[in-house]
């Protein structure tokens, strides 16, 4: 599907594209591999490194996002007008030809290892996970999309490259 909704305030656009599967598809033991996949898609892509794309984007004064929910994986781009054909070639080079890095995988994978220690300190984070694995089992839906620290120790770059 392809919605459009005009505003002519200002020479904006903000492109969203929706996959139909999410992290909800992770196996059990390697919760987050997905949501990983995805924080790596923009850490080199095409002829260009991490900061390469980054200064890109900037260059361009376009925003790109991408994230992983259960249910769907969504990339975003905010660009001005005029910007559209050089931020829709950088999403291209994200979308279909990432390099995944290994030294920014394992970059990364410490940054989310972590983050993922300091979210068992927050209680309301870590009632989420209990209530979901209680509700849910090791099923569909039972991992939130950035896993934990056990099932993230467990992905490999091997794992992203096989999920992408």
């Amino acid at each position: 599907n392809v919605w459009f909704m005009e505003a002519r305030q200002a020479p904006l656009i903000t492109l969203t594209f929706v996959t139909a599967e999410g992290s909800g598809s992770d196996k059990p033991a390697k919760a987050g591999a997905t949501s990983f996949m995805v924080d790596m898609l923009d850490e080199g892509a095409g002829q260009l490194d991490a900061l390469a794309l980054s200064d890109a984007f900037q260059l361009l004064a376009t925003d790109y996002a991408g994230s992983a929910e259960t249910d769907a994986l969504t990339f975003s781009l905010n660009m001005l007008a005029d910007k559209l054909e050089p931020s829709l070639a950088l999403l291209s080079d994200i979308l279909r030809k990432p390099t995944f890095p290994a030294p920014e995988f394992e970059r990364r994978k410490a940054q989310r290892l972590a983050s993922a220690l300091t979210a068992e300190a927050n209680l309301g984070r870590t009632a989420s996970v209990v209530r979901k694995r209680v509700l849910f089992g090791q099923g569909y839906g039972a991992f939130g999309s950035a896993g934990v620290r056990d099932t993230l120790k467990a992905v490999t770059l091997e794992d992203l490259k096989a999920r992408y």
